[in-house]
């Protein structure tokens, strides 16, 4: 791959150009509000997986992806940094930079499930993202959420992870609705402990009654159950 040092690399700027649709860039735009238009070129994301599985496997990757211009530059630099064969001791500097760098939800929520761990290295993964919860920044709290609902909806981490969210003040709504998520995936695992955790009330009450809402809308919760957690929601 060609390039100067630093900057992202021309040939992966031109095959995004290559393969642009200009109705999946309508799609985009619609799906993440918060990005301008001529920041979108339009591309699926299958093929900006495909691209940065490629690129991770380059030995000067991170400088391939370097000063991305576009939204699927952006995404293919943090998914790129995800797919790094290493460990994070290896590439924690690499995820923080992209974790400091998130401003949607898309490149967030695509990050977090592109950053797998092993199963010994899951202790070291939650002691990395708790700093985010209390960050008081946006993306880097519903990082922080998102990578609970993918990694840790299970003991011992999910007691750990409900206090940590209880913790949680910021009041963007990209933050509100992925504690909202991640709730509803934790109450697939344990209904009980999450009945008994929205009946504390400490969340605020568009959070609670959206994990609700969340709850109620998934296929892995039986009738009986949505019908009981409709009763939780506050008026």
């Amino acid at each position: 791959m060609s390039g100067g040092a630093h900057a992202m690399d021309e040939t992966i700027r031109n095959e995004l150009f290559e393969k642009r649709e200009e109705k999946y860039k309508a799609f985009i735009l619609k799906l993440t509000p918060t990005l301008k238009e001529e920041e979108v070129i339009g591309v699926r994301m299958p093929a900006l997986r495909q691209m940065a599985k490629k690129t991770a496997k380059q030995p000067d990757a991170l400088t391939l992806v370097a000063e991305p211009r576009y939204y699927e530059e952006r995404m293919i630099e943090a998914i790129t940094v995800g797919y790094l064969k290493k460990n994070l001791a290896e590439k924690k500097d690499a995820v923080h930079g992209i974790v400091k760098k998130l401003d949607n939800w898309a490149i967030c929520d695509s990050f977090c499930s592109t950053l797998k761990m092993k199963p010994e290295e899951k202790e070291a993964y939650f002691d990395f993202i708790k700093n985010y919860f209390l960050s008081g920044k946006e993306y880097e709290s519903r990082f922080a959420a998102v990578m609970s609902l993918n990694y840790f909806a299970e003991q011992p981490y999910m007691d750990r992870v409900l206090a940590h969210f209880e913790e949680i003040n910021h009041q963007g709504y990209y933050v509100k609705m992925a504690l909202a998520w991640a709730i509803s995936v934790f109450y697939t695992k344990d209904p009980k402990k999450i009945e008994n955790y929205l009946n504390k009330q400490t969340l605020d009450r568009f959070t609670h009654n959206k994990a609700i809402q969340k709850i109620t809308e998934s296929n892995r919760v039986t009738k009986e159950e949505k019908d009981h957690m409709r009763e939780l929601k506050r008026k």
